[in-house]
């Protein structure tokens, strides 16, 4: 008998891949993200769609053609596949009960979290990813796509106490104890201490979702008979003092929009098919659900050309771009170089890529030329309203997609 495939994509908020060790962090440990990454498609370049939760599912739970709009998750409904949502995010409830209509919706509610615990089970990302692992051991079935959303650093930093002191010197002051998450537009210089002690709590977490991550991986290795395809990815970053930022989602620096992406197809199928590696296309975040929906559809011709569009080590350096916009910035990214502009007043930042992965060092005042097409393309583009998508069919201009130094 032909078993239906099946796709479960994870979402973990507020995790920008900077802190991840296959996008090469190498300060603390993420045991699981390298062992999700040693088996996935993993893509170097995926760019936030938005900074807020509504606008990043728009693009990932819409598709736009021609100005219209079509709900990703009615489609697969429509094709009799059941559709799931997981999450302890309370903003994502209403959403996903209003015309995009999951079959199922499970909210998981957090437990309070009045203090760094001293046991990691007690964190809250630990009790969701318990919830949802024995969910997925007792519910989930061949043909089913289920969306799981952790908050992950949008909720409580109560990952036990000693994983912060893991990261504190014997000069360091003693880490804060803290568990809400911090969130600062930093006017002037912050204290040096407490830039740490934010530091060393962000770490805690995500090594504390790392392990949650492993319970996860080992479930769905479990399962008996044909394994779902795993995507696993953010839908914003975090800032913790880089620009003057910690936690707060106005900027469009890279510790905000740069975010990780694996795709892991399932250990049965055709290796040779579905590929293991690196992908240097850039991409917006949104794209990979449409790998998905080719995927349960089990439409070839389609998943081959989404798959040539995303996995691709050498892009094609002359189309591919990102646009980004925020109620206070723009931005314009190719490979070669980032744009940023203040939409008030015009002022522009602009950083060689990929060189200056930080976003480090402006060169706006050493390339007057560069910033003179980059912001007339960037003109073009935001009056055809194409703010969502990369344009692969139109060619930048060979100082835009290819640095000279």
């Amino acid at each position: 008998m032909l078993i239906p495939k099946s796709a479960i994509t994870l979402i973990i908020d507020q995790l920008p891949a900077a802190m991840l060790g296959p996008y090469g962090n190498t300060i603390m440990e993420t045991t699981h993200f390298n062992r999700l990454g040693s088996r996935s498609l993993l893509f170097d370049f995926s760019i936030s769609d938005g900074q807020t939760i509504d606008d990043a599912y728009h693009g990932m739970w819409n598709r736009t053609d021609g100005g219209s709009s079509e709900s990703v998750i009615r489609e697969l409904r429509m094709k009799g596949i059941e559709t799931i949502l997981i999450t302890d995010e309370k903003e994502l409830v209403s959403r996903a009960k209003g015309d995009l209509t999951f079959d199922q919706v499970i909210y998981i509610e957090p437990p309070a979290a009045d203090d760094a615990n001293t046991e990691l089970a007690g964190t809250q990302l630990a009790h969701f990813f318990a919830e949802v692992a024995t969910w997925l051991s007792t519910e989930f079935q061949p043909g089913q796509f289920c969306w799981i959303h952790s908050r992950g650093l949008a909720g409580a930093w109560d990952a036990p106490y000693e994983m912060r002191c893991q990261f504190a010197g014997e000069d360091d002051p003693p880490p804060p104890r803290f568990v809400e998450p911090p969130r600062s537009e930093l006017v002037e210089a912050a204290d040096p201490d407490q830039l740490l002690g934010w530091q060393q709590a962000a770490f805690a977490q995500v090594m504390l979702i790392d392990e949650c991550l492993g319970v996860l991986l080992d479930e769905i290795e479990s399962m008996e008979g044909s394994q779902p395809l795993l995507a696993m990815g953010s839908i914003r970053g975090c800032g913790l003092g880089e620009h003057g930022l910690v936690g707060v989602e106005s900027h469009l620096y890279s510790e905000l929009i740069h975010l990780p992406l694996f795709i892991c197809f399932p250990e049965s199928e055709n290796r040779a098919d579905f590929p293991v590696g690196r992908s240097g296309a850039l991409i917006p975040n949104h794209r990979f659900v449409d790998l998905i929906v080719d995927w349960l559809n089990e439409n070839p011709a389609r998943l081959e050309a989404t798959m040539e569009l995303l996995d691709r080590v050498v892009p094609d350096r002359n189309r591919e771009f990102v646009i980004l916009r925020n109620p206070t910035f723009e931005m314009v990214q190719t490979h070669a170089w980032k744009l940023i502009r203040r939409i008030a007043d015009r002022s522009i930042q602009l950083f060689a890529k990929p060189d200056d992965r930080w976003d480090i060092n402006d060169v706006s005042d050493r390339c007057p030329m560069v910033v003179e097409k980059l912001s007339a393309f960037l003109d073009q583009q935001l009056l055809e309203d194409s703010t969502r998508q990369s344009l692969n069919g139109i060619a930048l201009e060979d100082d835009l997609a290819i640095r000279r130094d």
